[in-house]
């Protein structure tokens, strides 16, 4: 990204070193960077610089914030840090939950979300800076994700994963697939749900399972 937005810019040697990169990276439209992710200019942060955003405790997740408005972060000891990325100011810094195992934020960047050893979904309105929280009785929460309609959110727990709407406060859906589902993920469209348990040592069940967004039935186990 940084290489594309820089050509325009660039004359003689430079350009010409600077496309043939290009040309050789060959990189797939689906596999590059973002825009949004909090760099408006390839410049704000130069090419080779590292930059430090401090955590207070053990960071787990993290998660960008559509629109350039940075990223939140996670972890052991439940707190949430929202970092501005290319100047490093602090929004927001709060302890929520206990130890966290997950942050998401919706596309439509109106809401995150984060959850764990509580059992409770924590919802920040990132307009208002202001937290709900949602009581579940699935025990520990793994990986959140927003569906795309920004209402529903997908969480894992030992007992599989589960669709949980935060409009009616309510768990809506039960999701077939692996027993411990410590690991989650879906397509853009919120149709094909993907489930996992990267630690081998919590169950036998090391095997992805995709299952249909909509009714919660498996597609099929992956291996």
């Amino acid at each position: 990204w940084w290489y594309e937005r820089a050509l325009p810019d660039l004359d003689g040697l430079a350009r010409t070193r600077v496309a043939k990169r290009l040309a050789a990276m060959n990189i797939a439209p689906a596999h590059r960077l973002p825009p949004y992710i909090g760099l408006a200019e390839p410049d704000s942060i130069p090419v080779g610089e590292v930059r430090r955003y401090p955590y207070p405790g053990d960071l787990r997740h993290m998660a960008p914030v559509p629109g350039g408005r940075g990223f939140l972060a996670t972890g052991l000891g439940g707190n949430v840090v929202w970092h501005e990325l290319a100047g490093g100011r602090l929004l927001l810094q709060e302890k929520k939950g206990g130890d966290n195992f997950g942050v998401a934020v919706s596309q439509d960047a109106r809401r995150a979300i984060c959850g764990g050893a509580d059992s409770m979904v924590h919802v920040l309105d990132l307009k208002t800076k202001q937290w709900s929280q949602f009581p579940t009785k699935d025990g520990v929460l793994y990986t959140p994700t927003f569906f795309p309609d920004g209402r529903r959110v997908l969480y894992g727990t030992q007992w599989g994963a589960r669709i949980f709407d935060l409009d009616s406060k309510q768990r809506v859906l039960v999701m077939q697939g692996t027993y411990w589902a410590t690991g989650t993920a879906m397509s853009a469209d919120g149709r094909l749900v993907l489930t996992a348990n990267p630690d081998g040592s919590r169950s036998a069940d090391l095997s992805l399972h995709l299952l249909d967004g909509a009714t919660g039935k498996e597609i099929r186990p992956l291996a």
